[in-house]
């Protein structure tokens, strides 16, 4: 029998070296090749219960409206605390009006001193509270970007892992 070059057959150069490399290759991990269409259908349930996850914690961060999650909650009590130091604000205001009066009484500089203290207390704390009021708004912000990101992430991995699972469904 004449040696036949495969090549020719096929119409161009072909590299049996390489091939026969493939042919082992396959050989050696048939039983590893047999059970790929499990490695792939378990890897595709990972991925689905990845995304489940992820669009799980972007909806607790942002909940399924977009107004009722943590972010929307944190943005609430900032608000609050944002009021609580303008209300803190109009206080000090009132006790350093009082501790001017109370300055003009004889006999009195020493209590409208301790008044004018606690009216110069209360306006750094209402600065203080301020700016937390404000960084936890924009810590919402990021938040919602991150719940967002998640709930994006949690579909693109289901559809990931749906799309695995495609690949080895019976026809």
């Amino acid at each position: 029998m004449l040696p036949m070059d495969l090549g020719k057959l096929l119409g161009g150069r072909l590299d049996t070296d390489a091939l026969k490399d493939v042919i082992d290759l396959v050989t050696r991990n048939r039983e590893l090749l047999a059970n790929l269409p499990d490695v792939v259908r378990a890897l595709a349930g990972g991925l689905s219960d990845a995304g489940e996850q992820a669009r799980t914690a972007g909806l607790a961060l942002v909940g399924p409206d977009g107004k009722s999650g943590a972010t929307t909650r944190l943005g609430g009590s900032a608000s609050t605390l944002g009021t609580i130091a303008e209300s803190l604000t109009t206080v000090a205001t009132f006790i350093d009006d009082a501790a001017d009066d109370v300055a003009k009484v004889p006999l009195m500089g020493g209590p409208a001193k301790q008044l004018g203290g606690a009216a110069k207390t209360i306006h750094g704390t209402t600065t203080s509270l301020g700016g937390l009021a404000d960084d936890l708004v924009a810590l919402a912000d990021i938040l919602g970007d991150v719940g967002r990101a998640l709930t994006a992430l949690g579909d693109k991995l289901d559809t990931s892992g749906t799309e695995a699972t495609g690949l080895f469904a019976a026809p």
